[in-house]
């Protein structure tokens, strides 16, 4: 009687099973996990692009510092206005203490 009883209550628990699986939208889930990697997709373009854009950024800025430093070469600055100036900027660029001193 025991064993009849744990059958029934295996049966049970697998027709519970089955009618929650069959409850389940897969294709509505196939399709949510393909939007959410197409969105995960365009969120990695954007943010390479905006990565992109730093580092032209970044260059741009640096070769305006060379020419910077070179026209002020150029023209006879004082040369201690000059070190002035590129001490100031490795500090701006690392401000550590050991560039700082």
């Amino acid at each position: 009687f025991k064993a009849v009883h744990q059958m029934l209550g295996v049966f049970s628990s697998g027709k519970k099973v089955l009618e929650n699986l069959e409850s389940l939208d897969l294709n509505n889930t196939t399709q949510k996990v393909d939007e959410t990697l197409q969105s995960v997709k365009s969120t990695s373009e954007a943010i390479q692009g905006a990565v992109e854009d730093i580092k032209k950024s970044a260059s741009d800025t640096a070769s305006h510092f060379a020419d910077y430093m070179k026209s002020l070469k150029d023209t006879g600055a004082p040369q201690i206005f000059i070190n002035a100036v590129g001490q100031l900027c490795q500090v701006l660029n690392n401000p550590t203490p050991s560039v700082m001193a």
